[in-house]
């Protein structure tokens, strides 16, 4: 029960206590009606009413106290137990007075009344609820004064939390209110002092009170929205929007009439499909609908009385991963939703509106995972109470960076709820063809319908150019019309063709050229896109070919858009060999930073004829047709021969971050620039910048040219660097583990990258390159690496299996307690990267099976038993990944039984129950590094929790092709656990209550397996005194208090007992 609801049911108990105390106490009292006449029959009907009105309100004032905080949950309990007393009271007076009605009796003063009353009751009744109503009156402010004072509290912490931390102009206006009500809250609180038992609330002071803290709860609620609503934002979320082109003015008129897409828009259901050529306006168009007043009144018409919520997302292939995937975009579909409808948040999301409740600050910075977001789509596809329509605007799914059947499969699921209908554009590919072509009322073709927008477009291109009129004045409107008619004839429907030549023509207006000249230029210009930008990259002076060549390239092949500061450092770095290496450390003023923007802007605008453009101090391809254009063989071999014939350009990109990591400064008197929250998790603007560096480093280091042995020396220089910026004042380290020696953060950056060549060579030359770190870089390499954007990638199994060999030689010298980095190595790996059956990641689960990291691990002796974080439960390692497998698709069935058959071979335990206690420090929970870990403990075996799983029906497999994966899967489980001496009884128990016709010959097959085996071994359970025969109680100890941890491993692996979970 929340404090509001508590306090209007005290407000309610207090109600029926002041007037049932008047009912029966000796006052003489008149009862008046609304008119304020003294009747006798009104009287007895007013009393009567307002009982019962009373009752219903205490009765519907009780209610669940799941929601209470454990502190308050005593005084609720209290509150509700009143509640059912005084209900129970009214419920007798009601009695009483409804049989005085029954007999008819008249009477003429209240006094009359009451007395025939209490008579009716008998004296002994009278004084027990007279007895009752004195002591309620008396503790009801006890426990309104107790949670008040809770709820002060926690008001107070959350008001000072969201002060002290950062906040937008929009939540501060709201803490700021919130702190006003909260001290009127307070003041109002002392106004009574509920010891003294005379001193009691009465029910103005009460209704205050709810006012009070109904405006508080509000405020706080909208803060937790906006916490859930911060967490789906992404830096670069808004942005391809913002560099999408407005539509020209008097274009896409067309839209809007009666045409298929506007009785869409206003009565149709399902997708729409908005298709074209190449460079036909597909985004501009999108851009234009999705924002246009029109959309919206058509849009309200089909959504009637409820409330309408607009959504959109543009794909950008040449963007960052947000841009091009699922993530992207489903992270940003629910920020316009949630923005727009935040009450839908607990309803879709309980969970993550539940954690933004407890700690808006860590919430906000939690990443959303795919699965995640996919459930809370779903959810909301399917909610019965958010009284709102959706209509999402999808721009670009050709651009989408993954399988292009799943997510039409996921876009067409989400429209066949009706309240959610999608527009989407792409080109006429199959896969879209198949999927959303088919409807020819819910489909155009962009090419087909802009013709004369583009001549609207020319027209207007060439007209407002100043030397138009000057330059033709003598020539005929008709030769005018003819040559803008020509370049919307030529385009065919291609705007972006259009632009480029209209562009091109208003530099001949700018040159003076006549009309006939205007007329060769137009003819000169290549028809098709490809060929057309081929002549624009002719057409640079050849002074400029190895910096053109150069921009291109890495535009190419940077991972997403990056920084126009980058192509300055590369440009020097083409003037100069090794620029990165002597570039000095330092900081440019803003306004020379500024000016080398507006420099390397007009520089690369020259350079690659406009192909290139810089948007947000980013630089990007006009068109993704450019980027397409490029990637072809022929133009491949065009940029090629332009450079010098060792350029790298992944290691000129790696060079160029050096010289930009050199010369900027990230200090920020708020926060450190490297931020050390555990050993080998470091965040911050610096390590996402670096660690994108090294992304770049590491594709250089892949090359078998000379160029290895200078990325070799680029990567010193970053560490030199770093080291250098910590003495300059450059960067600051701080967080919670503080400052440290500069090289511990870089070294274990380093090793999340695949840059195993370079560590392999420090290590030979520098045996003792690693002691500097706090723990074993084995974990650092397992923790995900911070990025500017985009999620981390796993790490690289040469990487790993080289510190792992490490380890294992170093543990062969050293004491037993530092083998405990292996053993957890797995365990800490599941949890670092949310790959727990409770996280729900199985894409990101299946592409770690792919990599055989799980394999490497356990071959190395990483701990099959260890315990891993759950969401609501606790398991080991192995019964977690079990119970995930059963959940894969078939496409992953044959890979997540190869991984199942490497956790085999490690022998896990399927009858013990390890123990977590308290006592345990960090090493010994989890590599030093989990604390949440700490209090984790199985209240059940492995086995027992599979067993549970399987008996939940619901996770039972819908296809034939799925059961034969899970009868594989449990078959490999049943044979293992034979060979254990495991008791299977619940076994046979689950899968013959597995009664769907299409599970029987599979299941019955697992069934024979079991029986066919000796029965003794089904029946047969390990006991608590047959295990101390074969266990020695020293070693379990040690197992439960982590004192020994190799002597514990096999302890555990040894232990066939159930023991008693600990209270």
């Amino acid at each position: 029960m929340d404090p509001v609801s508590a306090f209007n049911l005290a407000s309610s108990i207090v109600t029926f206590v002041d007037f049932a105390a008047k009912l029966v106490s000796a006052t003489a009292v008149i009862l008046r009606s609304k008119e304020g006449a003294s009747t006798e029959n009104l009287g007895i009907e007013n009393v009567y009413a307002k009982l019962e009105d009373l009752s219903t309100h205490l009765g519907n004032s009780t209610c669940s106290q799941q929601s209470s905080a454990s502190s308050q949950l005593g005084d609720v309990l209290a509150l509700q137990e009143l509640s059912v007393a005084c209900k129970q009271d009214c419920r007798e007076l009601i009695n009483a007075l409804q049989a005085l009605k029954v007999r008819g009796k008249k009477f003429r003063v209240w006094r009359s009344v009451k007395a025939a009353f209490k008579a009716e009751l008998g004296r002994q009744k009278v004084a027990a609820i007279e007895g009752r109503l004195e002591r309620t009156q008396k503790v009801i402010s006890l426990h309104v004064s107790s949670i008040l004072s809770h709820q002060i509290s926690q008001l107070s912490k959350t008001v000072e939390s969201m002060s002290n931390g950062r906040t937008s102009v929009g939540q501060a206006s709201v803490i700021e209110s919130m702190s006003r009500d909260l001290e009127n809250l307070k003041i109002e609180s002392k106004s009574i002092d509920a010891a003294k038992p005379q001193s009691t609330f009465s029910v103005d002071q009460i209704q205050l009170l709810v006012d009070l803290l109904s405006s508080l709860t509000k405020a706080e609620e909208r803060l937790q929205a906006d916490t859930v609503i911060a967490s789906l934002n992404y830096d670069c979320r808004p942005v391809r929007h913002s560099v999408i082109p407005r539509a020209h003015k008097n274009t896409f008129r067309w839209a809007f009439d009666d045409s298929h897409l506007s009785n869409w828009l206003s009565s149709g259901t399902g997708v729409f499909w908005v298709s074209g050529k190449a460079g036909s306006g597909k985004s501009t168009f999108m851009k234009f609908l999705a924002d246009h007043s029109q959309t919206r009144k058509l849009l309200e018409r089909w959504a009637d009385s409820t409330d309408l919520v607009i959504a959109a997302h543009y794909f950008w292939s040449a963007g960052t991963t947000m841009q091009k995937s699922q993530q992207g975009l489903l992270q940003s579909l629910l920020f316009d939703i949630f923005r727009n409808c935040p009450k839908s948040i607990p309803i879709v999301c309980p969970i993550r509106w539940g954690d933004a409740r407890h700690d808006k600050s860590l919430s906000s910075s939690k990443p959303w995972t795919a699965d995640e977001l996919s459930n809370t789509l779903r959810a909301l596809a399917v909610a019965e109470n958010i009284s709102h329509k959706f209509c999402f605007f999808i721009d670009g799914l050709d651009e989408y960076e993954d399988d292009h059947i799943e997510l039409c499969n996921v876009l067409r699921d989400a429209s066949w709820s009706s309240n959610i209908k999608i527009c989407l554009s792409s080109r006429p590919w199959v896969v879209f063809e198949d999927s959303f072509g088919v409807d020819n009322m819910k489909k155009l073709y962009m090419h087909d319908l802009t013709r004369d927008d583009i001549e609207v477009f020319a027209r207007e291109q060439l007209q407002t150019h100043p030397r138009w009129a000057v330059t033709y004045t003598e020539i005929g409107e008709r030769e005018k019309h003819d040559l803008i008619e020509q370049v919307a004839e030529r385009a065919e429907g291609v705007f972006l063709w259009a632009f480029l030549v209209t562009r091109s023509l208003r530099e001949g207006l700018s040159n003076d050229d006549t009309i006939a000249d205007m007329w060769r230029r137009l003819e000169s210009l290549p028809k098709d896109l490809q060929r057309l930008f081929k002549h624009m990259l002719d057409s640079v002076d050849a002074i400029y070919y190895p910096k053109m060549a150069g921009a291109l390239q890495v535009a190419i092949h940077a991972f997403e858009p990056i920084q126009a500061d980058i192509y300055w450092h590369l440009e020097k770095e083409l003037e100069e060999q090794d620029y990165a290496i002597k570039c000095p450390m330092s900081i440019p003023s803003a306004a020379q930073s500024s000016r080398r923007r507006e420099q390397i802007r007009r520089r690369i605008n020259a350079r690659t004829k406009g192909l290139l453009e810089t948007r947000n101090d980013r630089v990007e391809f006009l068109h993704r047709t450019v980027r397409d254009f490029l990637l072809t063989a022929e133009m491949s071999d065009y940029l090629a021969n332009k450079l010098n014939s060792d350029f790298n350009v992944y290691t000129f990109i790696t060079k160029s971050y050096l010289a930009l990591l050199k010369t900027t400064s990230y200090v920020n008197p708020r926060y450190p620039s490297i931020i050390r929250q555990e050993p080998g998790q470091n965040g911050g603007l610096f390590i996402g910048h670096l660690n994108q560096a090294l992304l770049y480093a590491a594709e250089a280091l892949k090359t078998t040219t000379p160029d290895f042995k200078n990325v070799i020396k680029i990567i010193d220089e970053y560490e030199r660097s770093v080291v250098k910026m910590v003495e300059n004042s450059h960067i600051s380290i701080g967080g919670v583990l503080g400052s440290c020696d500069p090289r511990v953060v870089f070294r274990e950056e380093v090793v999340k990258h695949q840059l195993f060549p370079y560590i392999r060579r420090k290590v030979q030359e520098e045996p003792e390159y690693f002691c500097i770190l706090q723990d074993s870089p084995l974990f650092a390499a397992l923790t995900p690496m911070t990025l500017a954007s985009g999620e981390s990638p796993f790490p690289a199994p040469e990487m790993l299996e080289f510190l792992l060999k490490r380890e294992n030689n170093r543990n062969a010298a050293s004491t037993e307690a530092n083998k405990s980095d292996i053993y957890l190595s797995l365990a800490f790996f599941m949890h670092k990267y949310r790959l727990t059956a409770a996280s729900n990641r199985p894409s990101r689960l299946w592409l770690v099976l792919e990599k055989g990291i799980f394999d490497l691990l356990l071959s190395h002796d990483a701990d099959p038993d260890a315990l891993v974080y759950g969401m609501y439960r606790d398991h080991t390692v192995f019964c977690d990944f079990f119970i995930s497998i059963l959940r894969a698709e078939s496409a992953h069935f044959e890979v997540s039984l190869c991984n199942l058959d490497a956790f085999l071979r490690a022998q896990p335990s399927l009858s013990s129950i390890p123990v977590m206690r308290h006592d345990l420090s960090i090493s010994d929970a989890i590599g030093r590094s989990a604390n949440q870990l700490l209090g984790a403990k199985l209240i059940a075996t492995p086995l027992a929790y599979i067993i549970q799983f399987l008996q939940d029906k619901s996770y039972w497999p819908s296809s034939f092709e799925q059961l034969e994966f899970w009868c594989k899967a449990l078959e490999r489980l049943i044979r293992y656990a034979l060979d254990q001496h495991q008791d299977l009884t619940p076994l046979v128990t689950a899968l013959r209550e597995s009664d769907l016709p299409n599970h029987e010959q599979p299941v019955a097959r697992l069934l024979n397996l079991i029986e066919g085996s000796d029965h003794d071994l089904i029946t047969f359970k390990r006991t608590r005194d047959s295990l101390s025969e074969e266990i020695d109680e020293g070693k379990s100890v040690a197992y439960q208090r982590g004192e020994n941890r190799e002597e514990a491993s096999q302890c555990s692996k040894r232990q066939k007992r159930i023991d008693k979970p600990e209270e």
